[in-house]
């Protein structure tokens, strides 16, 4: 039963409607409209989302981590959507959810997840998320849907492409602009057509304008994913977006999160950039095919394959200046005859 005092999610059509202007239009103006037709995130009670969730049950639960539990809801109109409920125990600051409800609104992009709602009753963090079918993209890299429908290269083209226009929009288009800091596999939701859509703004920072870095005392972010000047020094920058764009880039394409076991590694490229010294390696030795994931090992492009490695490389340089910017790599994947420089040795390596 529907409680008397729960709150509805109001109609999404502005919110559509901004989305199908940016699509159309795709430019400064555009984003601008969209920012005047968007309806700010609508607070939801939380019985209406413990209807929605069957009182957060097992059986809607379709993922979790280390600050939060995901549940797949149905609101009262029969709208499908994402509950985030937050499980903060102290580890965690209240700063992640608030930074979520801060910057999400203002994002209009299609390759950005769009928040519906939130709930701050009593103790509760609770977001309220589109809902994507096809989960995060890190279950078809190495789950379980990894091996039963592998992506082809088309798709994995697609959403390669799709997380870079994401991004470039943090970067350049959005006000204010924003380093996105945990950019990864787990945090990019694939849509009913999988296409990619970038989430979790928790430790998200905005940037000043003019500048391109954020320097702090506290390093978070997922391992592995990690630009090596962030980890050793606290200077957080849109070429650590880039750092992190890399390594998903060469795990879509290898398909793997790092080499197999008889590769020697340092402590440090083993736990922060296990794939780069692979790729590398093999590259050098014009052995890509190595890397590459084998269920693409038919497909017919394989040169465009090989040249996108090589883009991945560039991204996960040691020194961010080497690093392309993400209007560079969003040219270099649309433009197949822009021309490459040879990377270097990677980070971590």
């Amino acid at each position: 039963m529907r409680s008397p005092t729960a709150k509805s999610l109001p109609s999404q059509v502005p919110r559509m409607k901004s989305e199908m202007l940016c699509r159309r239009m795709g430019d400064e103006y555009a984003h601008t409209m969209a920012r005047q037709l968007l309806l700010p995130a609508s607070r939801v009670s939380q019985k209406e989302l413990a209807d929605a969730t069957n009182y957060f049950s097992l059986e809607n639960k379709i993922g979790f981590g280390s600050t939060s539990t995901v549940y797949k809801g149905v609101l009262q109109d029969g709208l499908e959507v994402a509950v985030k409920r937050a499980s903060y125990d102290g580890k965690i600051p209240c700063s992640y959810f608030e930074n979520e409800i801060k910057l999400i609104p203002k994002l209009q992009h299609t390759n950005i997840v769009t928040l519906l709602g939130y709930c701050t009753q009593k103790s509760e963090r609770i977001l309220v998320l589109e809902y994507m079918p096809n989960r995060s993209l890190d279950s078809f890299i190495y789950g379980k849907r990894a091996t039963e429908s592998p992506l082809d290269w088309p798709k994995r083209c697609e959403i390669v492409q799709g997380i870079a226009q994401g991004t470039l929009y943090l970067h350049k288009l959005c006000r204010p602009r924003i380093i996105h800091g945990d950019l990864k596999p787990g945090n990019i939701l694939l849509d009913s057509d999988l296409s990619p859509k970038i989430c979790d703004f928790g430790i998200s920072t905005t940037l000043k304008p003019g500048a391109d870095e954020d320097c702090t005392s506290i390093v978070a972010g997922s391992r592995g994913f990690i630009a090596p000047e962030y980890k050793r020094g606290g200077c957080l920058s849109v070429k650590s977006d880039v750092y992190s764009f890399g390594v998903t880039m060469l795990q879509l394409i290898s398909g793997k999160k790092g080499p197999p076991p008889p590769l020697a590694l340092s402590d440090e490229s083993r736990d922060y950039g296990p794939l780069n010294k692979w790729a590398w390696d093999l590259w050098a030795a014009r052995r890509l095919m190595e890397f590459i994931d084998p269920s693409l090992h038919r497909e017919p492009r394989k040169a465009e394959i090989m040249r996108w490695v090589q883009i991945g490389l560039l991204c996960v340089q040691q020194h961010p200046e080497d690093r392309p910017s993400m209007w560079d790599v969003v040219l270099m994947l649309g433009c197949e005859n822009a021309i490459l420089r040879e990377p270097g040795l990677p980070a971590y390596y």
